[in-house]
C-alpha cells in the first residue's frame, strides 16, 4: 500500500476523530472509505456529463442513419 500524508486542521481532526470513535473503525479505514467514495462520486458526475455532451451526437447519429435508411429503401 502507498502512503498518503497530509494535514488537515484541528477541528477537523477532531471531528474526524469523534466520527470513528462513534463508528467503531480506525481512522485510516475511515479515510480509505471515505476516498474511495468521493472517487466513485466524481467518477460518476463525469460519467453523467459524458453521457449528456453524447446525447447531442446520439441524436446526430440517428438522424444521418435514417438518410440513409431512406436513401438506401
Amino acid at each position: 500500500m502507498k502512503q498518503i500524508p497530509f494535514n488537515v486542521d484541528e477541528d477537523l481532526f477532531d471531528q474526524t476523530n469523534e466520527i470513528v470513535s462513534s463508528l467503531g473503525v480506525s481512522r485510516n479505514t475511515y479515510l480509505r472509505e471515505a476516498l474511495l467514495n468521493y472517487n466513485r462520486m466524481n467518477k460518476e458526475k463525469r460519467m453523467k456529463e459524458v453521457a449528456i455532451s453524447l446525447k447531442g451526437i446520439d441524436v446526430e447519429l440517428n438522424s444521418e442513419f435514417e438518410n440513409v435508411y431512406v436513401i438506401l429503401a
